[in-house]
């Protein structure tokens, strides 16, 4: 997405990118411009500065996520004073304090995703209003602008106006109001999303293989991890606790039985409750339809996160003692509060490379896992000679693995920089690469582990959780763990 930004100009608005949709690329194009124009510097755009910009506007778009989710909570239980301190746990969300720092789609996915919900409760009570409309429609053309699967958020939208057509006498006018709005919001999604309509060709061409590998249909080497994987039982076990914390995790599925129970004895009474089934339209096919893709990332799952922690300290706001309440409320905060300490402190990697400068020998050979997202930053290229070698290629020719042997008998040192490679190759599917990592950590390979860099401490993973039990997204990018070996034996 970087890349994409810093090689737009005026004139030349196409980022040549249609994986995602284009709102948050213009979104830092033009940011980065207007304070180029005001620094009166060149108007080129650097990467940095792209990375800022997406960076920036994704925090920002989370702000607004907590935000909706007070006003969500204010207009379904208007009566509970101590509503608004979900915001607590919107705020300190591991999940959502990830993806804020990270410049990507999710942090608008998850700001239109409970924009549309909250605002499809305002149809139900007040129907249409031109304010709504705008509302709507422009939330409709950011969402769809950034991601075209979040469609799918659209659906209470469209349920809130079918229920309120009832109500309405001018049933035609509402009905044109209706069309407005359908209108209004291709509108947006045209003049934020254009190239997805001026190059159809191509973006119908790159949706298409991104839909291949999102089903598996298209095998490519970052998706092994999903191989022989189980829909919502890998989402359960390796995303869910994670992104939302220990507590708010095992409070979900509790608060979500009582909720529907409740709203089942509210159907037999004819008490209403449409506003909570609002909600549940809101993230329940989503979840769905993201649980069955071959592919199973942490991010699919980022959109749908604030309506989980809605839910979970609504069942949490019924409890009466104060103290049990508020002992509750900061064991939720906690995780959040553990993790962030990743962004307040110098990146892991870059500390690793420090230390290796610091403590190996000079001319020591350093064999390492090619292929990860920053390969080995920092490192002295006057003191160590440094050879990476791709494992993702290991099991396809005899000529790699012999490869791997030569390189392996001239290193003095094996770093893993993250847990993607072993932690995802098994020995049916990955023989070569299997035995490779067996042997390493046997030791029989002749190498013995020296170090091992990680951000949280064994106690604290308790609580944030260990990487190799997570989905391997959630780690690799801004917290790894890595491993280092030397050698002791021929």
């Amino acid at each position: 997405m970087a890349r994409a930004v810093s090689q737009m100009k005026w004139g030349d608005f196409n980022p040549r990118f249609f994986a995602y949709g284009q709102f948050p690329l213009y979104l830092a194009f033009f940011s980065a411009q207007l304070i180029n124009f005001f620094k009166k510097s060149e108007l080129g755009i650097t990467f940095a500065q792209a990375t800022y910009f997406l960076r920036f506007y994704s925090a920002l778009f989370s702000l607004g996520t907590v935000g909706w989710g007070y006003l969500f909570l204010k207009k379904l239980e208007p009566k509970k004073k101590n509503a608004w301190l979900v915001v607590l746990w919107l705020f300190f969300s591991p999940g959502l304090i990830q993806a804020a720092h990270f410049g990507t789609t999710e942090s608008l996915l998850s700001f239109m995703g409970l924009g549309l919900v909250y605002l499809s409760l305002e149809v139900l009570e007040k129907g249409l209003s031109k304010k709504n409309i705008w509302f709507i429609a422009l939330l409709a053309g950011i969402g769809l602008g950034s991601k075209v699967s979040s469609a799918v958020f659209l659906l209470p939208v469209g349920m809130a106006f079918l229920l309120r057509f009832k109500k309405e006498k001018k049933k035609i006018s509402y009905l044109g109001k209706g069309m407005g709005l359908g209108l209004l919001s291709l509108f947006f999604f045209l003049l934020f999303c254009p190239y997805y309509f001026l190059q159809w060709q191509e973006a119908w061409r790159i949706v298409n293989y991104e839909a291949r590998v999102a089903s598996g249909e298209e095998k490519v080497f970052y998706t092994h991890q999903f191989l022989s994987t189980f829909p919502f039982l890998f989402q359960l076990q390796r995303v869910l606790p994670w992104v939302l914390g220990g507590g708010v995790f095992s409070l979900f599925f509790p608060a979500l039985g009582v909720n529907l129970f409740s709203l089942l004895k509210r159907k037999k009474k004819k008490k209403g409750g449409a506003g909570w089934w609002l909600f549940h339209l809101g993230w329940l096919p989503w979840f769905l339809l993201n649980s069955f893709l071959f592919t199973k990332w942490v991010r699919f799952m980022i959109p749908i996160l604030p309506f989980f922690i809605i839910l979970s300290f609504w069942l949490v706001s019924k409890i009466r003692n104060k103290a049990f309440f508020y002992l509750v409320l900061i064991l939720g905060i906690f995780p959040g509060l553990l993790f962030s300490r990743i962004y307040f402190s110098k990146d892991i990697r870059v500390k690793t490379m420090e230390w290796l400068n610091d403590n190996l020998e000079e001319g020591a050979v350093i064999l390492y896992e090619g292929g990860n997202i920053i390969d080995l930053p920092g490192i002295d290229p006057g003191k160590f000679k440094t050879t990476g070698f791709d494992f993702y290629s290991l099991e396809e020719r005899e000529v790699n693995q012999q490869e791997l042997g030569e390189k392996l008998s001239q290193a003095d040192y094996f770093l893993s920089p993250s847990r993607r490679i072993f932690a995802n190759h098994w020995e049916k599917e990955f023989p070569a690469t299997a035995l490779f990592y067996q042997r390493l950590f046997s030791g029989e390979s002749g190498f013995e582990k020296v170090g091992e860099f990680k951000v949280f401490k064994d106690w604290e993973e308790l609580l944030v959780g260990s990487d190799l039990g997570s989905e391997e997204t959630w780690t690799v990018f801004d917290h790894p763990t890595l491993r280092l070996f030397k050698r002791v034996k021929n």
